[in-house]
């Protein structure tokens, strides 16, 4: 029976639909089964057409065919919403990209990209979420499949996310050829842990090495069954290997020879035996020729038949210890020869160390361990108790202790008593004592001394004073009080220009502080001073350099002393020297005169004589005058000496002024006294002239005079000296006496008594037959020496 007509089935529409399913990537890559099962319904579809075409078939064919047909078409809705349900929950991001554009991509994808929705990223170039510095290299991969040439399957790169920050990717691409044309389907995998933890370990491996460097330290393992090394950076470092890899027996000779059998020895009792592996040797490395102490330490796994190891450079820890060994040993000699008493004792009172210094003090012979009550007598050693309990309770104790030694002699110690700590919680006590029993005398001769002095200085009629470089009183005596008006407190710190009148001052600063560029030790000055009262005063000031140990000036000290009577009596005294002078020169004159006259008249009276008798009388007589006209030129020079102030006078002026007096054309004279002036009399050029007198009246053969001088300790010695017979060795100690000479006998002795106004000593030193030698002997204050001009 006919059944009523339906409106024929849309057989390319659903065709149509059932194509465009097929051509999705998801079942075309993944279902090759259902792209058979669509083939064959494309098919099958294709012959109902057919037959509906050709034949007309029945409608209860047609509905039965359409009816397979409808339940293949949600048989295979039902397979791609399975697939695309699968893809889409996947964890592992998807994408589909055509011509270089996403086509889709599944909801991690949309997740690792920062996305909320496929539709954000779908249409969209593939490149905007590549960071800028890979996009070439990403467009490249593109290009070439595009045009089917190779490309990476597999790479690496860089992306970005929605909100620009950036994350490290893995991809895998497959090109999937369909209907329409080939699409690209990628599974993408963010390895920003991954990449993470390869930077975490590389840090790891770097701090590793880093470590290892530091430490000195580095690890290996021998592989017995390979017979092959394996070292880390740090062990080939300290072995000075290179390369990566070594045969046991090459690695066992970097050893020394001496410490080789003993490495195998103890490596085969670890493999064996399972005995302990830690030994210390000696390695020459080959980087650099070095000797190298090594520590090594390890382990043996029977499982991998392996030998892992840890080496250590122990060079400088081994240099160190013998450097403490070599300083404890210092330490020890030190204790043990300190001049001093060293003891360490515990709470109660044993002695744990006592050095030789303390042994040897009260005789002990081995301390140690024995306590304080037992040492030492009973009074003295609570004493002792008493303050090491109080050195333990406040930490520090300074005593002074009395104490008889072995032989019976009291002495003194300076004792400091210290808490020290220990390992083990219970305090300990250490001592230090100081004899000072010497120190004490000494300090008690100090102070005699020091009042002893102190004594001097408030005794001196002089004042005693020291100003430092600045010209600033740092000590006066008592006597300035006396001397000045002032207290010693009122002047202290104030400048010595307070004691001087206004109109000195700056002339007297001038020469202090030439004094101090100078250092000149010895200076005597006069000076007028000012008293408190305002009166001025004449005062004369002697003064030294004062040095500290280094020889560095730190100032003058020295004395004043009023001499104003003294300069009114001395000005006194020279008017009176000036009128008896005067006195004697007007009866030398009339003695002289006298006996000039007398002489005349005796000349006279010899014309008339002609007894013998009374010519021989005559003569003597003539005798006679002529020694009262010699004694009165004797007492005239004389009396000149000392009437006037000593003065300086250069030696070298001085000698010539003498010589040109006297006939010196025949003799050569060298004089090499360079700028040496010396303090004497006035009348030193007249003791130089008799010097000179006596070489042409008694050295008739010298034809040189040379002067010249040597500085000694005590002072500088002046020689003069000339090339005659000398003087016999049996009158040089008569030739300065008044009644020595062939003539006046009265040159030399004139010459002793001119030097010696000013403390200038003169011998002669010469050697008879070679010529006469005068040494003139200077003191220390008596010479100095002045610059050319």
């Amino acid at each position: 029976m006919k059944k009523r007509s339906e409106p024929p089935p849309d057989w390319e529409g659903q065709r149509a639909k059932i194509i465009g399913l097929g051509e999705t990537s998801i079942r075309k890559s993944y279902y090759p089964e259902l792209q058979q099962r669509i083939a064959e319904l494309e098919r099958k579809n294709a012959e109902l057409n057919a037959a509906y075409e050709e034949k007309a078939a029945t409608e209860e064919q047609l509905r039965i065919q359409f009816e397979e047909t409808s339940r293949k078409e949600q048989e295979l809705r039902r397979s791609e919403e399975r697939f695309r349900n699968l893809i889409d929950a996947s964890p592992v991001p998807v994408l589909l990209a055509r011509d270089g554009k996403f086509v889709y991509v599944n909801h991690a994808f949309c997740t690792m990209t920062g996305h909320d929705s496929m539709d954000e990223i779908v249409g969209k170039n593939l490149l905007d979420f590549v960071a800028p510095e890979f996009r070439e290299t990403v467009a490249g991969y593109v290009r070439a499949r595009s045009r089917g040439e190779p490309a990476a399957v597999r790479y690496e790169s860089m992306g970005l996310r929605k909100d620009g920050s950036r994350f490290p990717y893995e991809i895998s691409v497959a090109v999937i050829p369909l209907s329409d044309g080939p699409v690209t389907m990628a599974f993408v995998t963010d390895i920003s842990e991954r990449k993470a933890a390869d930077e975490a370990l590389k840090i790891s491996g770097a701090r590793l090495k880093r470590a290892e460097q530091i430490a000195h330290i580095g690890h290996w393992e021998f592989s017995l069954g390979k017979n092959t090394v394996t070292a880390s950076d740090g062990a080939r470092s300290i072995y000075g290997l290179t390369g990566e890899l070594w045969t046991i027996p090459e690695v066992q000779k970097i050893p020394l020879p001496e410490y080789r059998t003993m490495l195998d020895d103890t490596l085969r009792g670890l493999v064996h035996d399972g005995r302990p592996y830690d030994v210390e040797f000696r390695i020459r490395r080959s980087t650099d020729n070095a000797l190298v102490d090594v520590r090594s330490i390890a382990e043996y796994d029977a499982g991998t038949n392996t030998v892992f190891g840890v080496i250590q450079d122990v060079t400088e820890r081994n240099r160190a210890s013998e450097a403490l060994r070599k300083s404890e040993r210092r330490f020890s000699l030190f204790m043990e020869n300190l001049p001093a008493a060293v003891y360490i004792k515990d709470a109660d009172g044993n002695v744990l160390f006592s050095n030789q210094y303390l042994n040897r003090l009260f005789g002990w012979s081995d301390p140690v361990g024995r306590s304080t009550r037992d040492l030492l007598p009973r009074d003295v050693a609570e004493r002792m108790i008493r303050d090491d309990r109080d050195a333990i309770r406040r930490g520090t104790v300074n005593t002074l202790e009395s104490v008889t030694d072995a032989q019976g002699n009291d002495r003194i110690f300076s004792t400091t008593k210290f808490s020290l700590p220990d390992p083990s919680g219970s305090p300990l006590l250490g001592g230090i004592s100081l004899d000072i029993t010497e120190l004490r005398r000494a300090e008690a001769v100090v102070r005699e001394s020091e009042n002893k002095y102190r004594a001097i200085v408030e005794a001196s009629p002089d004042l005693i004073w020291e100003i430092d470089t600045a010209g600033r009183f740092t000590f006066i005596s008592p006597k300035i009080y006396g001397l000045f008006g002032y207290r010693a407190e009122e002047l202290l710190g104030k400048p010595f220009s307070t004691l001087l009148p206004p109109d000195q001052i700056a002339a007297a600063q001038q020469q202090f502080e030439r004094q101090v560029r100078t250092g000149q030790d010895l200076v005597t000055i006069e000076k007028s001073a000012l008293h408190a009262d305002g009166h001025r005063m004449e005062v004369e000031i002697r003064s030294s350099a004062a040095r500290d140990s280094g020889g560095t000036l730190t100032g003058f000290r020295g004395i004043t002393r009023d001499i104003t009577e003294a300069r009114r009596a001395a000005s006194a005294l020279e008017q009176a020297r000036k009128k008896l002078n005067l006195l004697n020169i007007i009866t030398f004159q009339d003695i002289q005169t006298a006996a000039f006259s007398l002489s005349a008249y005796q000349i006279l009276a010899n014309k008339y004589l002609a007894d013998t008798a009374a010519a021989s009388y005559a003569e003597k007589e003539s005798a006679l005058i002529r020694k009262i006209i010699t004694s009165l030129e004797f007492a005239k020079n004389f009396q000149d000496m000392g009437i006037q102030s000593p003065r300086w006078q250069n030696v070298s002026q001085t000698l010539l002024f003498a010589i040109s007096h006297l006939d010196f054309l025949k003799i050569s004279h060298t004089f090499s006294t360079e700028n040496l002036e010396i303090y004497a009399d006035p009348l030193l050029e007249k003791a130089f002239s008799n010097i000179m007198e006596n070489v042409l009246r008694h050295a008739k053969t010298a034809t040189e005079v040379r002067a010249w001088y040597e500085q000694k300790p005590d002072g500088v010695v002046l020689f003069i000296e000339d090339n005659g017979p000398g003087i016999p060795r049996e009158e040089k100690h008569i030739i300065f006496d008044r009644s020595y000479g062939k003539d006046t006998g009265l040159g030399l002795f004139l010459v002793r008594e001119i030097l010696s106004i000013t403390g200038i000593a003169i011998r002669e030193t010469g050697e008879s037959g070679k010529g006469a030698r005068f040494e003139l002997h200077i003191p220390p204050e008596g010479f100095r020496f002045v610059p050319s001009k």
